[in-house]
Parts: structure tokens; sequence; C-alpha cells
């Protein structure tokens, strides 16, 4: 049985060389090391995490609200 070719992993190979995890990893990120990807705020300055279209809740709140305004 053919083991994930990352260094330190024991698991059974499931495609590319790779452990399921490891795999998924590179599909989703493209890099099997990748463990998570951290998503923040697009407003300028904002480094709150990311809730719904690209704005954290502060932001994506008040921009609904400017919304229903109009």
């Amino acid at each position: 049985m053919k083991i994930c070719m990352i260094e330190d992993c024991e698991k059974p190979v499931a495609g590319r060389g790779l452990c399921h995890m490891h795999y998924k990893r590179w599909a989703r990120h493209g890099d099997p090391l990748t463990t998570k990807v951290r998503k923040v705020c697009q407003v300028e300055g904002c480094e709150s995490p990311h809730l719904c279209k690209g704005y954290c809740e502060k932001h994506y709140r008040k921009m609904r609200k400017e919304l229903a305004a109009q």
C-alpha cells in the first residue's frame, strides 16, 4: 500500500500521491499544506472575518440597510 507523499504523513494514497486530507486541501486551495484560508472584510482597513458577499457582519448589515433605504 502506498502512503502519502507529504513528509510525516502515514495515511494511504487517495489520489495524485496524496492521502484524502492532503488531496482535498490541494483541490480546494492549490496547495496540500494549506490548512485554512482566512477571508477578511473587503472594506479597506477592516480586518474582521468575512461573513457574506465579501463583507464582515457590521459592513454587510450597513450595506443592506443602505440598499433598503433606496
